[in-house]
């Protein structure tokens, strides 16, 4: 029968005959240890808390927003764009906000309806 011993900053594995480094592997944030390596956290499989959708990043993750939408400074949720206001169309004649887009709406001979939507 034999015993075995690791010396200094090791310390003896499960199978009884290794030696493995005892120093505690430290990842930085947005990463975690897997197999003795810091591999990156996708954030977006968990709470993420963004309002529309989450995109990871290597170690972080960001809030992204459909087309027609924008950021808010809390870099979490999104608010609807009004392209009518800001001058973001190509409308000729009376521009309608709609979620996430637009519409045109025009007249002919007092009738109104909206033929382009974007």
């Amino acid at each position: 029968m034999y015993n075995c011993y690791c010396d200094g900053d090791s310390k003896l594995a499960e199978n009884g005959r290794d030696c493995v480094p005892r120093k505690v592997l430290k990842c930085a944030s947005g990463y975690e240890v897997q197999s003795s390596v810091c591999v990156d956290v996708d954030e977006c499989q968990g709470d993420h808390g963004c309002g529309f959708k989450c995109k990871n990043l290597e170690g972080s993750y960001q809030c992204v927003c459909d087309r027609g939408y924008e950021l808010l400074s809390d870099a979490l949720n999104c608010v609807d764009i009004d392209e009518c206001a800001t001058g973001r169309h190509v409308c000729r004649q009376r521009c309608v906000n709609d979620h996430g887009s637009y519409s045109e709406m025009k007249s002919l001979m007092n009738l109104s309806f909206s033929i382009l939507k974007f």
